[in-house]
């Protein structure tokens, strides 16, 4: 793979590049007589890799197209449908730990509904922006098998408090 097709990106909830393919510069998705569709498995010098739809462009740039998961040295996965190299609408995105975010993103960012599961099962869903949760929230921890209803404060995301009083359940 020329070098060039390793061009930038960043780790879902990091702001430190992981990558270089997603600062590669966006151009049209559609294929022409210069650009090439295809599909297949891209491995870049860095170790991340990439499945799935992409266009080849004749500066040897790759653009991700279609659907097709990015998966990063340290395991970390992010699959959904890619368009100018930017995710959009729902996707998931797989942690080397066994957690696991499912819903809308935005790039690469928790963007929207979604719900993310810890190692141990536990899940929390709601309404993110930009990787961070919004107000009313569903817990649910699998041990005792009730969904709790919170809200997050503004600022506050390392307490989950109830609506109506604690322990109120759904």
């Amino acid at each position: 793979m020329p070098a060039k097709a390793a061009k930038g990106g960043k780790r879902p909830g990091s702001k430190a590049p992981a990558s270089k393919l997603e600062e590669a510069a966006p151009s049209e998705a559609k294929p022409t007589a210069e650009r090439t569709k295809k599909s297949g498995t891209l491995v870049f010098a860095n170790g991340d890799s990439y499945r799935g739809a992409y266009i080849l462009i004749p500066d040897k740039r790759i653009e991700r197209c279609g659907v097709g998961s990015h998966i990063y040295a340290d395991g970390c996965v992010l699959e959904g449908v890619w368009e100018k190299d930017k995710l959009i609408g729902q996707g998931k995105v797989h942690f080397p730990d066994g957690s696991m975010y499912e819903g809308d993103l935005k790039g690469i960012q928790f963007h929207g509904k979604g719900t993310y599961t810890f190692p141990d099962g536990t899940t929390i869903t709601g309404t993110f922006k930009k990787n961070r949760l919004q107000d009313r929230v569903v817990y649910n921890n699998p041990d005792d098998g009730e969904n709790w209803l919170g809200k997050i404060s503004a600022g506050d995301h390392d307490r989950l408090q109830s609506v109506k009083g604690m322990g109120q359940t759904l």
